[in-house]
């Protein structure tokens, strides 16, 4: 791969160093909180924030809950406005505190934590055509 560069690592807005991932799920449950009481997030959503830890890695997985399927979930099985705008948001948060310098093309893997972020209810819990 002669003149390959590999791309630049990508670091998120409250990104200070490598810190435990039990730290990093305290913060993002106080962002969250404070999301909550600015309006950025509806008051009426629960987020349940874990940590995982294994050879080689940690991660922080953030779990919405709080809304029935039918306004999470569109007929077609696709994510509300209201869910998705939701979700990006929370992911947000929870991306903030994590650098990531992976580089897929060589197969390479360098974050300071992996997780996602997700619903707590699925499409066939509920939702009517």
């Amino acid at each position: 791969m002669i003149g390959y560069q590999p791309p630049a690592p990508r670091v998120g807005s409250k990104y200070t160093g490598y810190i435990d991932a039990a730290k990093i799920a305290k913060m993002i449950r106080a962002d969250i909180k404070a999301a909550k009481t600015n309006g950025d997030l509806p008051h009426d959503i629960k987020t349940s924030v874990r940590t995982r830890k294994y050879a080689g890695g940690q991660a922080v997985d953030v779990t919405i809950t709080g809304w029935n399927a039918e306004a999470v979930w569109a007929p077609d099985h696709t994510l509300t406005t209201a869910a998705r705008y939701v979700k990006r948001t929370v992911e947000a948060i929870r991306s903030a505190y994590n650098r990531d310098a992976s580089d897929p093309m060589v197969d390479y893997f360098d974050v300071t934590y992996y997780g996602g972020t997700d619903w707590g209810v699925y499409p066939w819990e509920g939702v009517s055509s």
